[in-house]
């Protein structure tokens, strides 16, 4: 990646900001993680990385108290009364590998009567070689619930809504699945590429033929787009343009629908340097403009649409975006709709990078204090923090502090009017609980001896330890042994466990206001110890190369179970990427492989985070960390100081970074360095015995590292003539303008002779029937670069076709005619 140097300077709008009122937490709570004072983030179900599945990432909650849960392995579950179900498994189906996978869930609004569940995933299209990296498609489907068995999905009930999509890249796949008031269903699409500067493929964001960078609206029924759409063709309600509601996205991984005027606001996790809300009016006047986010020709800001530099001015991509550009950015088009907000990567708390989560809008009066109502509530999965935003004036204020939110992915609104959201990094879902001045009591359980070797077992509690800071409230308690025996209300209590295995003993802890319970859980091991699990492959001194396949392999043993294997092993594997984590895959079992992808940067890492699970359920986590194979760079110039982009990022020469083996770096040097007295011209990159005459260049880490060398001549001095052209009209004379310049400025003066030439040929405009001759000499005082030079055009009624004629430059004085 890239910023364009010395071609544009952008100005954006003062950023909005507001503080937040003392009925909204006050300053005080900003600083502290997680909810601002006077709220908290109530668990509503907890354990869910010990689902079916592997990694849950979107949910939905059912009219009848059922909540249902997808994981991007190709798993939805539902949790009927607390204990998991398997409701549909497309394992087989659905290609997983980094950001791609079962990424969209919702119920339908008439779940309560047709018992509808719609799922949208990136399709496996090479089953004998599952969750690679090639290409994949994309598809929602929808599936109906069995009458005998509620928790599990009717197969033959399944339909296929939409299908086509292609998902190119590894990354900015499906998105999410929303239903609006009318009952119709959107989902989103990314644009499915993995760019490298002013990457062409970016483009079919803005092709109504294609899925990519869109948001679509649809018929739940028969998958047909909707008449209200703004490309609808009544001819061809199944094309693709029936069906776009927005375009030019690239990554709209979540949004959200406004339940009361219909505005869809969508999160487009950004590029370079935008994150970016984009609020979608049900009314516009001009889809072209008013449907239209803008990616890739247009990236941020907040508030205002900002060209995107690198693709303003790619060569792959400039005609295209120029015909999008209003005349006001120098374009031809009508532009696009702005961000209602947006922020960018390096406002502070973005060091581990920025992906947007948008959500809901609380429309409730009493759940919250009023100072929320009809506020968006958005989330940022890598900085995990919640902020809300005014949606009549873009103004956001953070909500409670970062940290501590457990890394929000999905949000939605409880049946009870709260927000709730998935903490993908907790693997649980939570709620958003106002409590007022109530403080959540704290809870703490502990007991003298956690083990036993044989059974039974007779274990003393302690929940004495556990506080509340409100002066005058009661704590209740409610110990949950978990092997099936009766509850107990007792602060300190005693239980004996009869048979060996172990027991998740949870404290809830309660001081009787809303909102004010919290749990904590201890194992009890009795005759059983937990298993241990130990990677075997790759070795410790293994560093890896993009492009490399790596093969991962471990060792489970439990000294009640013996060697542990199958389904008793599951494993996350995740990509690090500026201190936060995209998943790569998930695997059951003792091995797998991968193959190490481009992720655009060199700070990153891999992990196999992986989980033993005995017969009685206990479990043991490890995290093992795979590293990189990374070697020296060196970007230098001659002469040093050049401002260079690498990767877009500025750096001035000489300029040193450790990079990734076969990793993809794109550099760009200025085109001209301003040294004091001694102006300079790009020559060339060198890198070894290979060189390149354009100030861009694109290169792969070779295995012994790099040197690249961006070298300068010195610019030569002289005059030119411009090129100039008029319309002569029917009658009387105009004057056409003809510019003469000095390249670079000089201390001494500078002359030179000019004099206009007829023109040759059929097209040669003669003097004086066709312009009056014009000669003379220029002068160029010490410190100017341009003069000019006036010819009166003669006109007339004679229908004839362009006309021609030259101005000559001679005897130059003080500088060379360069182009004369």
């Amino acid at each position: 990646m890239r910023i364009k140097t010395g071609l544009r300077a952008l100005v954006a709008a003062a950023l909005l900001s507001a503080a937040a009122s003392a009925p909204m937490g006050g300053a005080e709570a900003l600083d502290a993680p997680g909810p601002p004072i006077g709220f908290t983030a109530s668990l509503v179900q907890g354990g869910l990385h010990d689902g079916v599945g592997g990694l849950p990432v979107a949910f939905a909650f059912a009219p009848d108290g059922r909540l249902f849960v997808a994981r991007k392995t190709g798993v939805i579950n539902v949790y009927d009364g607390g204990v998991q179900h398997v409701f549909a498994d497309l394992r087989d189906e659905v290609n997983s590998v980094q950001s791609r996978g079962l990424l969209g869930l919702a119920l339908d609004p008439a779940f309560a009567s047709n018992h509808r569940v719609y799922a949208m995933f990136t399709q496996e299209l090479d089953p004998a070689n599952p969750d690679q990296g090639g290409p994949a498609g994309g598809e929602i489907v929808r599936f109906a619930q069995q009458s005998a068995n509620p928790d599990a999905a009717d197969l033959a009930s399944r339909v296929t809504l939409l299908s086509g999509y292609q998902s190119i890249a590894t990354e900015h796949a499906v998105g999410a699945l929303r239903f609006d008031a009318a009952g119709n269903l959107l989902a989103s699409f990314g644009d499915a590429t993995s760019l490298g500067v002013g990457d062409g493929a970016a483009l079919a964001t803005f092709d109504l033929n294609d899925l990519r960078g869109k948001v679509v609206r649809i018929n739940p029924v028969t998958g047909l787009g909707v008449p209200a759409n703004p490309y609808f063709d009544a001819a061809h309600p199944s094309s693709v343009q029936s069906k776009v509601f927005a375009r030019g996205f690239r990554n709209p991984y979540r949004f959200t629908v406004d339940p009361e005027n219909g505005t869809v606001y969508v999160g487009d996790v950004g590029w370079n340097t935008w994150e970016m809300l984009n609020a979608f009016p049900t009314s516009y006047a001009n889809a072209d403009r008013d449907r239209n986010a803008g990616w890739p020709c247009y990236e941020g800001g907040n508030g205002v649409a900002l060209p995107q530099p690198d693709f303003e001015f790619a060569p792959a991509t400039q005609s295209a975006c120029q015909a999008i550009y209003a005349p006001g950015e120098g374009g031809t088009g009508v532009g696009v709709s702005a961000p209602l907000y947006g922020y960018r990567h390096d406002d502070p708390g973005g060091e581990n990078g920025s992906a947007i989560t948008a959500g809901p809008k609380y429309a409730g009066t009493s759940n919250y204090p009023a100072p929320y109502v009809g506020k968006l509530f958005i989330a940022d999965y890598a900085r995990d923090r919640f902020q809300t935003v005014d949606p009549q004036t873009g103004v956001a204020t953070d909500f409670g502090g970062a940290g501590g939110w457990g890394n929000p992915v999905d949000i939605s609104i409880a049946p009870d009017g709260n927000v709730a959201y998935l903490a993908i990094g907790a693997s649980e879902i939570r709620e958003i609980v106002y409590t007022g001045s109530n403080h959540v009591p704290v809870a703490v359980a502990s007991a003298p001896s956690t083990t036993s070797a044989t059974a039974p077992f007779t274990a003393q509690f302690n929940g004495s330890a556990s506080s509340d800071a409100d002066a005058g409230d009661t704590l209740t308690y409610d110990w949950n042994f978990a092997d099936g025996s009766a509850h107990s209300s007792l602060v300190n209590p005693s239980h004996q466990f009869t048979a060996a295995g172990s027991y998740d003993v949870t404290l809830t802890v309660s001081d009787g206001h809303p909102g004010g319970t919290v749990a904590t859980d201890l194992w009890i091991d009795v005759a059983n110890t937990p298993p241990t699990v130990a990677l075997t492959s790759p070795a410790p001194s293994l560093r890896y190369s993009i492009g490399d396949t790596v093969n991962v392999a471990l060792d489970a043993q439990d000294a009640q179970d013996g060697a542990l294997t199958g389904s008793a092993v599951s494993s996350q594997i995740p990509l690090s990427h500026l201190g936060h984590f995209h998943p790569v895959t998930d695997f059951t079992g003792t091995s797998t492989s991968f193959t190490v992808d481009d992720h655009g940067s060199d700070d990153t890492y891999y992990q196999v985070i992986a989980t033993a699970t005995d017969h009685f359920g206990r479990s043991t986590t490890q995290t093992f960390d795979i590293l990189p194979n990374k070697q020296p760079v060196s970007v230098t110039s001659s002469p040093s100081g050049a401002v260079v982009a690498v990767d877009g990022v500025q750096a001035t020469t000489p300029y040193n970074f450790m990079a990734i083996v076969n990793g993809h770096h794109e550099v760009d040097a200025p085109a001209d360095l301003a040294l004091p007295g001694d102006p300079r011209t790009f020559d060339r990159w060198t890198q070894g015995l290979v060189s390149a005459s354009t100030e861009f260049f694109a290169f792969d880490t070779p295995a012994a590292g790099t040197a690249l060398d961006a070298s300068y001549t010195p610019t030569t001095k002289g005059l030119s003539v411009g090129d100039a052209s008029i319309v002569e009209g029917d009658s009387s004379s105009r004057t056409v303008t003809v510019a003469v310049s000095l390249s670079v400025p000089s201390a001494a003066p500078v002359s030179v002779d000019y004099a206009t030439i007829d023109g040759a040929g059929s097209g040669g405009a003669t003097a004086p029937s066709d312009y009056a001759p014009r000669s003379g000499s220029l002068n160029f005082a010490p410190g100017t670069t341009l003069q000019s030079i006036t010819v009166p055009v003669n006109g007339d009624v004679i229908g004839e076709g362009d006309q021609h004629f030259a101005i000559a430059l001679s005897n130059p004085h003080g500088a060379p005619i360069v182009s004369g």
